[in-house]
């Protein structure tokens, strides 16, 4: 088994289904988020970048939703919520840091173990600036192991 090659990432990239996402600037106000998502109801991944498009997180949809709702409902919602959500302000505020990434160099196997122990359908592939080239979905990769 020692003489089987690893299959890295990079090397099945271009057969690999790119699962459509959308990026957005860390500073960006939640409310041009959501107008953004909702132009493109295909969109399930929402990537927040830096000013340079290096991967800083991820919102996730219901979050999103939930952010907007609360600063809309008024007194139907907890003080505590009310007041954390009416405080997040833009992408940042609300995004989920410390994601869960694969590079080109990443053996396939590792990715594919990384995202069931992660529990995750999608996974951003970044370049070595932590830009994302793709975001690709688990089945994907695990039909080509």
């Amino acid at each position: 088994m020692d003489d089987v090659k690893k299959l890295h990432i990079g090397d099945i990239i271009d057969t690999l289904r790119d699962h459509p996402f959308v990026t957005v600037p860390e500073d960006m106000a939640v409310a041009e988020v959501a107008e953004i998502v909702r132009k493109q109801p295909d969109v399930r991944s929402i990537f927040v970048t830096d000013k340079n498009g290096g991967l800083k997180g991820a919102l996730s949809l219901g979050k999103l939703i939930r952010t907007i709702t609360a600063s809309r409902a008024g007194r139907d919602f907890s003080t505590r919520r009310l007041i954390r959500c009416l405080a997040c302000s833009s992408a940042r505020d609300i995004m989920t840091p410390n994601l869960i990434t694969a590079s080109l160099n990443d053996p396939a196997d590792q990715v594919v173990d990384r995202m069931l122990e992660g529990n995750i359908k999608e996974i951003p592939i970044v370049d070595d600036n932590g830009r994302i080239i793709r975001n690709a979905g688990l089945l994907d990769l695990w039909s080509r192991l």
